[in-house]
């Protein structure tokens, strides 16, 4: 596949990424089947390039989902909580394997600019 043709794909999805992130809250958790099948198609542009699939991380979606939440009927935006909580101390709560290394290891990409 030529590479436009893939970053055109993954502009699609991402472009649906955000429709989602702009639906109100209790739609999203009445409607969750758009997560699985956003990681469909993304999955389906890595394998195209070779790569290996992604999996849902169930309990972090979660912590994520009541994070957002959370600054959404308290009015404010950033990593930290106003409770002091940080996105590494939430992500250990969940139950996230990967969390004592996230220091290393980026979680995701700062895209949100308040």
């Amino acid at each position: 596949m030529p590479k436009s043709r893939g970053s055109l794909r993954f502009l699609l999805v991402a472009s649906r990424l955000f429709t989602q992130a702009l639906i109100p809250t209790d739609y999203v958790y009445a409607n969750r089947d758009w997560r699985s099948e956003m990681l469909n198609q993304i999955n389906i542009i890595r394998q195209e390039v070779g790569v290996k699939p992604l999996l849902l991380c169930t309990s972090l979606n979660n912590s994520s989902q009541n994070y957002a939440a959370n600054m959404a009927s308290n009015d404010f935006f950033s990593h930290n909580g106003k409770n002091g909580s940080t996105s590494i101390s939430r992500t250990k709560k969940a139950g996230y394997v990967a969390a004592s290394e996230a220091r290393k290891f980026a979680i995701g990409e700062n895209i949100a600019k308040g």
